[in-house]
């Protein structure tokens, strides 16, 4: 009960600070994408992407020239390869918008909203970051989640034997290349909801090993860099627009609790 107590003054104190920072000119987050408590815990995108038409979109610190090429596509260097692997991207078609990208969230703001905890915006305040320009970047999410890549793993990379040595002493042949001096392997792309404390709408852009694993963060190597920038050539600039010329809906039954 005191608990209930505690989180009810919390609230109040919360709704008095955010209406008083609007008042006065100081603030205009968009409160409609932060997570709520009925919200479920994760937006399932197998089943979103089979039925539904949806849209993705990532904020372009860059210029639009120095961020698309005469075509409207992405540059080849527009996005860094290294940041291709868990990619943070944001889900269109229900609250957020694309002008919501001129905020920058940053520190504890961006941390992993968890266990459907209530969030007090005014607690973080001094965590957002209006930015004066930004340029977005739009993906087509139904061709870029999902997707098979292969790559070859060199024999002499270390600890590669170990990590395939199961599969590899059953059916040595199906992972050798044609030269035997390497694996063959297939990747498969993932968007991964990921939602945070001030945006339940992020996601993140995952890329997994043959073993349905995800690459480990910044940990680059020759072939993994050649397997990333594969899918940022064929998979990430092919599936993506300067512009949004189609809109999408996000039918709220993957996203709530409540039964509308």
């Amino acid at each position: 009960m005191l608990r209930i107590f505690k989180l009810i003054l919390r609230g109040l104190k919360d709704t008095f600070l955010i209406s008083y920072y609007k008042f006065r000119g100081k603030l205009d987050f968009p409160t409609s994408i932060l997570p709520r408590i009925f919200y479920k815990k994760s937006i399932e995108f197998d089943s979103l992407l089979k039925d539904h038409k949806i849209y993705l979109l990532r904020r372009s610190d860059l210029t639009h020239d120095d961020t698309f090429n005469s075509l409207g596509l992405l540059r080849d260097d527009a996005i860094e390869i290294n940041r291709v692997p868990y990619m943070s991207l944001n889900l269109l078609g229900s609250h957020f918008k694309p002008e919501h990208s001129k905020y920058r969230i940053n520190k504890d703001a961006s941390s992993q909203w968890i266990n459907n905890e209530p969030i007090f915006l005014s607690e973080y305040f001094s965590f957002i970051e209006k930015l004066p320009d930004s340029c977005n970047i739009f993906f087509d999410a139904n061709n870029i989640h999902n997707q098979s890549i292969p790559y070859t793993v060199p024999k002499n990379t270390p600890g590669i034997f170990k990590e395939i040595e199961n599969y590899y002493n059953k059916m040595p042949k199906l992972f050798e290349n044609e030269d035997g001096n390497g694996y063959e392997l297939i990747s498969r792309t993932k968007i991964v909801h990921d939602p945070i404390k001030l945006n339940y709408w992020h996601v993140e852009y995952n890329i997994e090993n043959f073993r349905q694993i995800p690459f480990p963060r910044n940990k680059l190597n020759a072939y993994r860099s050649e397997l990333f920038r594969k899918i940022y050539i064929n998979i990430l600039i092919a599936n993506s627009s300067c512009e949004l010329n189609l809109s999408s809906t996000l039918p709220s039954k993957y996203y709530s609790r409540l039964k509308l």
